[in-house]
């Protein structure tokens, strides 16, 4: 045991254990509280957990007209293989049934269970992480030296970003999890040269990085041309003939990359595994290209093919590198950069991965930016910026190195600062106090009723009944609701069914500083507000940042209309009217592995209205013989027998 341990490198052994200990704390944010059908999907979005893994696994074996295609199956493939474990021993110690596609899918316990899944797939995440930083490491040390690595892999790793993405769990990371490791092939084989088993795994690096994420294809297109210009096939002692450029010896290596990146797309892609559902897939990014151009996609702002679009982006792209790297971060990676083009150093072509993918993916294609659209930009640069803190601590000059001290501890330790911040809202977000108070004062059978998606609202517990009040449309045009007809129906239908509570707060539909979904009308919410609906105002949570004084830029979905999706503002209202009469007339929670393992999700509603309506109609009964409740008692009977008589017929029981 001694013998393996002398035998770990220390100090990647300690920069991956640095990195461990900054992006574990809070990495369950957003983790689901699957009490109904609706409530199985993380905060984070874009996220497909925990399902999507399961999901799309389910459907190779049984297709599904519905699937997602928005990306490649290779992180699905991963995150299926994790979960095995876990399922394996739900299975054998009978928490888990006959399997199905359908809530409860087959889980006696399915809000732990799934709880379970999210977190081992977001510590995969994490993991993933500490590679990147351990792949940066390796990169520099590579091009460089072990001083010069080591300060890249801190600044890969205090990376603004990599503080809310290595814990959100989206495939952003692990794309760039296997971009950051062909980057340190990459970067081995042009300072040391190529081999055919250096080039086979940069090969497999790259088909899993655009298996995992299409949009990094672009990061590696520069690779070969750099590749085969500073290729130099090792001679033959016995037959130096052999090193000629059109011989064997210099093109094995050269097709052994070719043949891992091919093996290692076809398989993680899908394209070996389901080729209908690949071409499926490169059809849906088409056609969602065409929508962001023709604009039946709003939520996303895009920029035209002109002098003006161009500029546009190129405005909003820096602001997020200096989001990401802050602004003497980004000008010291020019700087580094720069330095090494004027040393004409060989490691002056790993700048070409940030702009061949800002070329290719985000001017050329894509026409749009995100916090995590830059992330794959900066990898590189990161490296750039540590040469250059330490060809300023190289200097014979004690001014310019004290300079590069300040320098550093003021870049990286405003960046640890910041993801500090960010860190402490996320163990802390307000929806974690909202669903504690939630829990306290609601009861099985309450209706609340809700704005925007239902996987961003606080938790609730089983047989609390959740309706969206406006349909909520996603990202196409139509999704923000201000109208005058939105606002009546909305009302009357408030005043007709009376929800018991009312959940308001920001999604990625929201303007700039609202504190409201832009599916729930201004009027509405101003309303609210005043009292003048019939409501009061009886909770609202927001937790107050760490650092008060510290600017510190959100992860947003969209940098044009900044959206909280962190620490939302969440106001909860309440009916105004006999909260005693209408707590009497409420149970005491279920049991949860009774209540929600009935029933199959295509009758989900029935089933669970069936047992809460069953039980609020006995217990109405048992507490109030005599007729106390009646007028409540007569205003439900109708409902709650109806429902009763058609999950009866839908289930035949």
């Amino acid at each position: 045991m001694k013998s393996f341990i002398s035998r770990i490198p220390r100090t990647p052994a300690l920069l991956a254990l640095l990195a461990l200990a900054i992006y574990l704390p809070g990495f369950w944010w957003g983790a689901p509280h699957a009490t109904a059908p609706d409530r199985t999907h993380v905060w984070a979005i874009d996220a497909m957990l925990p399902l999507g893994p399961l999901s799309e696994v389910h459907n190779i074996i049984d297709p599904k007209p519905d699937r997602s295609l928005s990306y490649p199956l290779m992180h699905f493939f991963t995150l299926a293989g994790v979960y095995a474990p876990y399922l394996a021993y739900l299975k054998l110690t009978g928490q888990l049934g006959s399997i199905t596609g359908v809530y409860p899918f087959g889980l006696i316990d399915p809000a732990a269970a799934l709880y379970t899944l999210s977190l081992i797939a977001k510590m995969v995440c994490v993991l993933f992480a500490v590679g990147i930083v351990l792949a940066a490491f390796y990169a520099a040390e590579a091009l460089w030296d072990r001083h010069t690595a080591v300060l890249a892999a801190i600044c890969a790793m205090v990376s603004y970003p990599m503080f809310f993405y290595s814990r959100a769990g989206n495939i952003d990371v692990p794309a760039l999890f296997y971009a950051a490791a062909a980057m340190a092939v990459f970067a081995r084989c042009i300072t040391t040269g190529l081999t055919p088993w250096r080039a086979l795994w940069l090969g497999v690096f790259v088909g899993f990085a655009v298996g995992t994420r299409d949009a990094v294809y672009s990061l590696f297109v520069a690779m070969p041309i750099v590749l085969l210009a500073v290729h130099r096939p090792t001679i033959d002692s016995h037959n130096q003939s052999t090193a000629g450029r059109l011989s064997w010896a210099f093109w094995k290596a050269p097709f052994a990359g070719l043949l891992g990146a091919f093996v290692a797309y076809g398989s993680g892609s899908g394209l070996f595994i389901e080729p209908h559902r690949y071409f499926a897939h490169i059809a849906f990014l088409k056609q969602n290209a065409q929508n962001y151009a023709s604009g039946k996609i709003q939520m996303i702002h895009t920029f035209p093919f002109t002098l003006e679009g161009h500029l546009g982006l190129a405005r909003l792209v820096t602001h997020y590198m200096i989001d990401a790297m802050t602004l003497p971060g980004l000008l010291l990676a020019g700087f580094g950069v720069a330095w090494a083009i004027r040393r004409r150093s060989i490691a002056s072509t790993l700048v070409l991965p940030t702009l061949t993918y800002l070329a290719l993916t985000l001017f050329w294609s894509g026409r749009v930016a995100e916090l995590r659209y830059i992330m794959p930009a900066v990898l590189p640069l990161a490296l750039f910026e540590a040469r250059a803190l330490t060809v300023f601590w190289e200097s014979p000059k004690p001014l310019i190195r004290t300079a590069c001290v300040m320098l550093a501890v003021g870049v990286i330790g405003l960046n640890i600062l910041r993801g500090a911040d960010l860190t402490y809202l996320m163990i802390y977000d307000s929806r974690y106090t909202a669903s504690d108070w939630l829990d306290e004062h609601t009861q099985p059978g309450n209706a609340v009723a809700i704005f925007g998606p239902q996987a961003v609202q606080p938790f609730f517990k089983y047989g609390v009944v959740t309706t969206q009040v406006d349909p909520f449309i996603g990202l196409a045009p139509g999704t923000i609701r201000d109208d005058d007809e939105s606002t009546r129906v909305i009302i009357n239908t408030w005043q007709r069914e009376k929800p018991r509570y009312i959940v308001i707060m920001p999604d990625y539909t929201s303007a700039p500083g609202l504190e409201h979904s832009g599916t729930c009308p201004p009027q509405v919410y101003q309303r609210l507000l005043d009292g003048s609906l019939g409501y009061r105002q009886s909770a609202h949570f927001k937790t107050p940042n760490l650092f008060a004084w510290l600017k510190r830029p959100m992860p947003t979905f969209i940098k044009r209309d900044p959206i909280i999706t962190v620490n939302p503002s969440v106001r909860i209202f309440t009916l105004i009217g006999d909260d005693a009469m209408l707590k009497k007339c409420s149970v005491t929670t279920p049991n949860r592995s009774l209540g929600y393992t009935r029933y199959r999700s295509d009758g989900a509603d029935y089933g669970r209205n069936m047992y809460t309506a069953q039980h609020r109609l006995r217990s109405a009964r048992r507490i109030h013989p005599a007729g106390q409740c009646d007028r409540h008692h007569r205003h439900l009977a109708p409902q709650i027998h109806g429902i009763i008589a058609a999950a009866a017929r839908n289930y035949k029981l």
